[in-house]
């Protein structure tokens, strides 16, 4: 069925099945190999190799600053890959978006890295570089902030967004006591239904980031109404980290505005989980909608 063909978005091969395409970034291209990935990106990694040499030049900064060996350190590249102190997120007029991670390393040097995420974890990583200069350090830490040493933190869009909507949006008293009435009785149940080996309570807060891309782009969504008969929109989707499949869940109260012909989707709870029993719990009502994934 010609709905159903897929083709490598480098060597234009047919894929067979779309479990058999790789991704590296929030988007619909897919490729066959790692080689057809690294042909696709070379422009914008080349690109981007060019543009540290004019900023370098532009501020006379000598190109062997550090010892290129610390570029080989395996154990360095991964932990500011993972566990950046600094990450910042660029898009431009096509909706590609561009994360920047910077670490402090020794010496007051700076490991600098630029990659693509796919599924809320780093993908392909289209340069790096390590700088003294604090000159050269500030032309990378453009775009939004996401995670600072201080912990995640939101964009500035997001932040901007959300001041926005307080400013148009003004809810009734009543209207936020039922959320806040919806928001306890949740959290009871959720934790009443955990298991003990999924993941701690206390760390819900390490995975704050994924609820924007749930909502944005979710696998599932089930609509369904409560006991309380409040309508009650669900977003479900899968990612990975560290090597680990999750869901990560966000349950949304559905809610009139006053004076006003739209309604508002207000999170109740949200919380990652590895726990199939507790995602069928969830996973009810009415489904709208359901991503393939890979």
């Amino acid at each position: 069925m010609s709905k159903k063909l897929y083709f490598c978005n480098t060597c234009r091969c047919n894929i067979s099945k779309i479990e058999d395409l790789l991704f590296v970034e929030e988007s619909k291209r897919g490729f066959c190999s790692e080689k057809c990935i690294i042909e696709f990106f070379k422009p914008y990694m080349v690109s981007f190799e060019n543009e540290e040499i004019q900023v370098r030049e532009s501020l006379d900064i000598e190109p062997g600053e550090v010892d290129l060996h610390l570029f080989q350190d395996k154990k360095l590249f991964e932990e500011v890959l993972y566990n950046a102190q600094e990450v910042r997120v660029e898009k431009n007029d096509l909706y590609e978006e561009f994360y920047t991670h910077i670490h402090p390393i020794h010496d007051g040097m700076y490991y600098i890295l630029v990659c693509s995420y796919y599924e809320g974890e780093p993908a392909f990583v289209f340069f790096k570089t390590i700088t003294k200069n604090m000159d050269l350090l500030k032309f990378y830490q453009k775009g939004n902030l996401l995670i600072s040493d201080e912990g995640i933190k939101a964009s500035s869009e997001e932040e901007e967004d959300d001041e926005k909507l307080l400013k148009d949006i003004s809810l009734p008293a009543e209207v936020i006591e039922q959320v806040d009435l919806k928001k306890s009785e949740y959290l009871a149940d959720l934790l009443n239904r955990r298991s003990e080996s999924d993941i701690p309570f206390e760390q819900y807060g390490l995975y704050d980031d994924y609820i924007t891309l749930t909502l944005d782009e979710p696998d599932d969504e089930f609509h369904t109404e409560d006991d309380a008969g409040d309508k009650i929109y669900t977003f479900i989707k899968t990612f990975q980290k560290r090597g680990e499949d999750f869901y990560y869940v966000v349950v949304c109260l559905n809610v009139k505005i006053p004076n006003s012909e739209d309604r508002a989707l207000l999170p109740v709870i949200s919380f990652p989980s590895t726990d199939d029993e507790l995602y069928k719990f969830y996973a009810i009502g009415q489904k709208k909608n359901t991503r393939v994934t890979n």
